[in-house]
Formats: structure tokens, sequence, C-alpha cells
């Protein structure tokens, strides 16, 4: 997390240094980001930098973690609609606000569709320590409502499935990384959920496939 001299810093030269290195991250990727080309393009000493953060894994966490934290905003708000919230209606929401978030600020879906393929690494240790229930159990509640209601069936692992549901997410976060931003409309999303849907509806094996 940044040291104290950076929160001393005015907001306006705080959002700039932000704003150079969500840029920074955005388009090289944790591995190729540098802090040089950073503080350069700040427009601040290099010390500077060290007197703000510890180093590059302190500002990316930091970044990372603005990002977690929309999200998490969304999940403690939706979570207390168990009753009158599905969860494909749960799915399509957190869907469709990272599709706002792509055209809001593509740069921070970017950030976190790389940080998705940084797992195994130490940066994204140190994160995921941070947040150590949000890929064991986001999902989670919402699917053993649906199991306490009957609609979905006993059989099902609750935590088999959330993973499942968050391989979406991440398949999405690639989706809306690598499309050209041009093509990219919500009916896309919608197509995406409908396919996603239908497969949690009616499983992939036909009567002949099931029977064999």
């Amino acid at each position: 997390m940044p040291k104290q001299t950076f929160f001393n810093l005015p907001a306006e030269k705080r959002k700039w240094i932000l704003d150079v290195a969500v840029k920074e991250f955005a388009e090289q990727g944790y591995k190729g980001a540098n802090i040089s080309r950073m503080v350069q393009e700040a427009g601040i000493a290099k010390g500077s930098f060290y007197q703000y953060f510890e180093d590059k894994d302190d500002l990316y966490l930091y970044i990372v973690t603005i990002i977690a934290g929309k999200k998490l905003a969304v999940y403690e708000r939706e979570k207390g609609r168990l009753e009158d919230l599905s969860l494909t209606g749960f799915l399509r929401m957190i869907s469709h606000q990272m599709f706002r978030d792509f055209t809001e600020n593509p740069e921070l879906l970017r950030i976190g569709a790389d940080f998705v393929q940084l797992e195994g690494e130490p940066v994204h240790q140190k994160i995921m320590k941070l947040y150590p229930d949000i890929t064991s159990s986001f999902y989670v509640p919402f699917i053993e409502h649906e199991i306490g209601q009957g609609e979905i069936s006993e059989k099902v692992n609750p935590h088999l499935l959330n993973f499942i549901l968050i391989s979406l997410g991440m398949y999405l976060s690639y989706y809306l990384k690598t499309t050209n931003a041009e093509t990219i409309h919500e009916e896309l999303i919608d197509q995406i959920l409908d396919d996603m849907e239908y497969i949690l509806k009616n499983g992939i094996y036909t009567d002949k496939g099931k029977s064999m």
C-alpha cells in the first residue's frame, strides 16, 4: 500500500501519478511495466517514487485493490438480494458491470485481465492474501440459496460451480481485452450469458450422450 507521503500529496498530483501508472500497467502488463518510464511520464524524480511506494509490487497492489474494491462494493450490495435476485440474474448484473467498466475505463479491465494471467507469481499471491474469499466463495451464497429453494440440484457442488462461474468472468475479461472495442456492445455480452445460462439449465449432453 502507498506510504503516507503519497496521501499527503495534493489530490490532483495523486490522480496524475495513478493515471500514468494505470496506463503503463494496462499497455505493458505487470511484467513489462517499468518504473523509470512511469516516473519520466509523471514528471517526478525516481527517488520521489520510493517515497510514495515501496516498489513496483506496492504500486500494482494498490491499483488492483482499487479494481477489486469496485467489484466487492457491487457484491456486498447485491448479496442481500438473495430472495429476489437469482444466480443467473446476479451473473448478468456482474457481467454488465464489467462491460460498463470496460466502456468507462478499458485500461482497468486490461489490468484485471493481465492479473488473472499472473497466477503463481509472488505479486498474485500477495494480492490473493488480501482477498482470500473472492475466488472461493463469490457466487456460493446464491448457489446455496437456490439449492435450498430446490431450484438447483442438491447434488451440485457449490464451490465447483462457483469456480466455473469465476472462470466465465475471466473469459469475459479476456474477451473484452482482446476484442476490437468498436465491435463490442451489450448484445454480445447477453449472447455469451445466454449461452452460459443454456448450459447451466440444460447441461451439455443429449439424451443419447447421457445414455452412453
